[in-house]
């Protein structure tokens, strides 16, 4: 229980790192690898504030009401960046639907149909590829790798 609650902490962290960097294509090991470090300071930090028994007034006590700060900061900036990521995601939607009639609609459907076709070719291809047992297909394809080997 104890890993799955640190690896989603470190996926979150090393996600708001790569987000914030603006989403680089090759950056996945460094934030995972910084994510780590700083989910294992926070962990190392908790550790230390619970065996410390807090004393009112000392840096124990600092230490505890710090770090239950920064909690709360946390989990509102990323309440907050969730909200503005859904309504990103919204308005992305919007502007991107096709709209009948346009060239976008039009790029769709023909991108459907060049699916669809694709589709139907490759189930063909692969209905005469296979070749039927004493055939001269099968002849020709035992004869090829039987040279291939050689």
């Amino acid at each position: 229980m104890i890993d799955i609650e640190l690896e989603r902490k470190t996926r979150q962290r090393a996600y708001e790192m790569w987000a914030s960097e603006g989403r680089p294509v090759d950056a996945a090991d460094r934030h995972w690898l910084a994510a780590e470090r700083e989910v294992a300071d926070e962990v190392h930090s908790a550790a230390v504030c619970r065996w410390t028994a807090p004393v009112k007034g000392t840096h124990v006590e600092a230490c505890v009401a710090a770090a239950a700060e920064r909690e709360a900061t946390k989990q509102a900036q990323n309440a907050e960046r969730e909200l503005v990521e859904e309504v990103h995601s919204a308005a992305i939607c919007r502007w991107t639907a096709p709209v009948e009639g346009t060239y976008a609609a039009e790029h769709a459907k023909a991108a459907a149909e060049r699916e669809a076709a694709q589709q139907a070719h490759n189930a063909a291809v692969s209905r005469w590829a296979t070749p039927v047992k004493g055939s001269y297909v099968e002849a020709s394809m035992e004869a090829a790798r039987t040279a291939a080997k050689a």
